[in-house]
């Protein structure tokens, strides 16, 4: 009997979210904003692929809580998506990001320390002048 390979250990790849159109309706602008948005996380990007203006889908976005849902969705799944590639990138090819990875996702162990610590005299002179708008002859 042939032994079988282990499989990778992955994460989870969250799902592209989509904003629900209405039963038979066509899909909207809002809806392929998301889907575009997902994939990229570019505001530009989504809103020319979805025929409207970024100050537009901005509106959109603080009128209609939907798609301002919709679009925290699709930013928290495209996130999660470039965050299971940097570790995958990190595991088999860059020191650099692992070390990154690290300090993002354990700080209080591999972030870096720095103390600043002031020896001298600090003498701060304010004169009545400055700081009521008077002078001694007032």
């Amino acid at each position: 009997m042939a032994k079988q390979k282990p499989k990778p250990n992955k994460k989870p790849v969250a799902a592209v979210p989509k904003v629900t159109p209405k039963k038979d309706a066509a899909p909207t602008w809002q809806d392929r904003f998301v889907e575009i948005f997902a994939m990229s996380l570019n505001v530009a990007l989504a809103a020319q692929g979805a025929g409207v203006t970024r100050m537009s889908a901005y509106r959109e976005r603080k009128r209609n809580p939907e798609f301002a849902a919709a679009w925290e969705d699709a930013r928290e799944a495209a996130a999660e998506r470039l965050e299971a590639a940097a570790y995958e990138r990190a595991r088999n090819v860059s020191d650099t990001l692992l070390i990154f990875l690290l300090k993002s996702h354990k700080p209080e162990r591999y972030r870096e320390s720095v103390q600043q610590q002031h020896t001298g005299v600090l003498e701060v002179i304010v004169r009545r002048e400055q700081r009521t708008g008077t002078t001694k002859a007032d």
